[in-house]
């Protein structure tokens, strides 16, 4: 998925097509670029039939941008689709080490890529939630073997195209942010065990190697905390329930606010967001979308 980053795009492309476990399909979403992208893909795709174009009308965010490119990768009958941004550049081998572990496990619902920087340190913004929760804070003794987890980013994720068939696609309406998470929680609680692969290893080069934290965020990105707490409520109220859902939704709209007082400065641009967010989460009903069989 693509928006207005024609360069990071291009190295995306090539070394999707360098691995060493060949890809059978390239689903490019073009979310309504205006740097140059579409003429690009336009060019690509005529001269690599196995690269397909997918042009949105309008700026559906990440999360509609994901929807829609899986939604296309299921009717080009895909058995799998691995899922990344276009800021995300795996080694040679990232692909061959997650379908190693598709043969090894054939009740995968999902498996993740060790994602690092683009000095090779593990990238605080993708890491994944472990079934085990001491190894968050140990990731970087994990190097090899398959590690349990129940949720995990876009940042290199490959999904069985059953899993996708049996319980629908992310949630596009979410626009951006959560729909990672909610998703492969929703595949590991019907029943789908994820796994972090350490020895598939992709690169995230983003402009600086930053959680999703609020306490230290840019405040060019306040408004991404909006969609993080609507996104958030929407998706505990779908897990567990109205009652339930909320309580949890409040718990962390208090979390959200305390860790707002902490920053040196842009409280209130921030504090307006989240609040503007859990507002909003209290009514914001999406659905799952799901694959016409």
């Amino acid at each position: 998925m693509t928006y207005n980053r024609l360069e990071l795009l291009r190295k995306c492309i090539s070394t999707v097509a360098a691995q060493t476990r060949k890809v059978d399909e390239i689903v490019v979403v073009d979310n309504h670029s205006t740097d140059g992208t579409a003429a690009f893909l336009a060019d690509i795709s005529r001269s690599h039939p196995d690269i397909h174009l997918l042009s949105l009308p309008e700026n559906l965010g990440g999360a509609g941008g994901f929807e829609a490119g899986i939604r296309r990768a299921i009717e080009l009958s895909a058995d799998y689709v691995w899922i990344m941004d276009d800021d995300t550049h795996p080694s040679p081998s990232a692909l061959e080490q997650l379908m190693s572990v598709a043969a090894e496990h054939p009740d995968m619902g999902f498996a993740a890529s060790r994602v690092v920087w683009t000095d090779g340190s593990i990238h605080k913004m993708n890491s994944p939630l472990f079934c085990d929760k001491t190894l968050g804070s140990n990731m970087e003794r994990l190097r090899a073997g398959a590690v349990e987890c129940r949720a995990a980013t876009f940042v290199s994720l490959l999904v069985p195209a059953r899993v996708v068939r049996a319980l629908g696609l992310p949630i596009g309406a979410f626009f951006i942010w959560h729909d990672d998470i909610e998703y492969t929680s929703r595949i590991f609680r019907a029943g789908h065990p994820g796994y972090y692969v350490p020895e598939s290893i992709v690169v995230h080069a983003t402009a600086e190697n930053l959680g999703a934290t609020i306490d230290n965020a840019p405040a060019k990105s306040a408004h991404r905390f909006y969609y993080q707490m609507r996104n958030y409520v929407a998706t505990k109220r779908l897990e567990k329930g109205l009652l339930r859902g909320l309580v949890s939704g409040w718990l962390k709209y208090r979390r959200l606010r305390r860790d707002i007082k902490k920053r040196p400065d842009h409280r209130g641009i921030f504090m307006n967001e989240v609040k503007n967010g859990f507002r909003d989460g209290l009514s914001f009903r999406p659905t799952i979308p799901m694959i016409n069989k």
